[in-house]
């Protein structure tokens, strides 16, 4: 687990968590390395952590990208923090045309 920022966006987040990703693995196996007993130590310790609430689907995805017509300013904002990184953007259609955000 680690902060996340008012200020973070999904790509900043996703950094944060490769980062974090490496410092957790070189720590598993020094302890590996130590003793291998430490991996039914981790185990029992963190059987408990949940990792997130319900998983959503591709389909849920593809909506919370879309932006509706009726969407205000301050929730326009979050779900552009929220949504755009590198490879997906938020849309709207407008007469059956799809729009993509664009920096």
């Amino acid at each position: 687990m680690f902060k996340i920022k008012k200020n973070d966006s999904v790509e900043s987040l996703l950094q944060k968590t490769y980062n974090f990703q490496v410092k957790q693995a070189i720590q598993i196996i020094r302890a590996l390395s130590d003793d291998p007993k430490n991996l039914q130590k981790m185990v029992k310790s963190n059987k408990e952590k949940k990792w997130s609430k319900k998983i959503k689907k591709r389909n849920f995805l593809n909506k919370f990208y879309a932006i509706s017509k009726n969407i205000s300013r301050i929730e326009l904002k979050k779900k552009i923090r929220a949504t755009v990184t590198k490879k997906f953007k938020p849309y709207v259609i407008i007469h059956g045309v799809k729009f993509t955000y664009a920096d």
